[in-house]
């Protein structure tokens, strides 16, 4: 198989990429992901039953401001 774009991750630029190249009328591209899902990084999970956010590294807790 052959492509004229290969895109490694499909993370937030990953994902990014890809939907610039689909909207400049370019679909000739694979996006290759080493995770379970896309968007790794930035991402939502389920934590001791609720859903949590996760994004690149840091955990959102509006009510510890530090």
């Amino acid at each position: 198989m052959q492509t004229k774009v290969l895109i490694l991750g499909a993370g937030p630029s990953g994902l990014t990429v890809a939907n610039y190249l689909k909207e400049k009328g370019i679909y000739d591209f694979i996006v290759l992901e080493k995770g379970e899902s896309s968007g790794e990084v930035c991402r939502s999970d389920e934590v001791d039953g609720a859903r949590m956010d996760i994004g690149c590294g840091h955990f959102l807790d509006v009510r510890r401001p530090k």
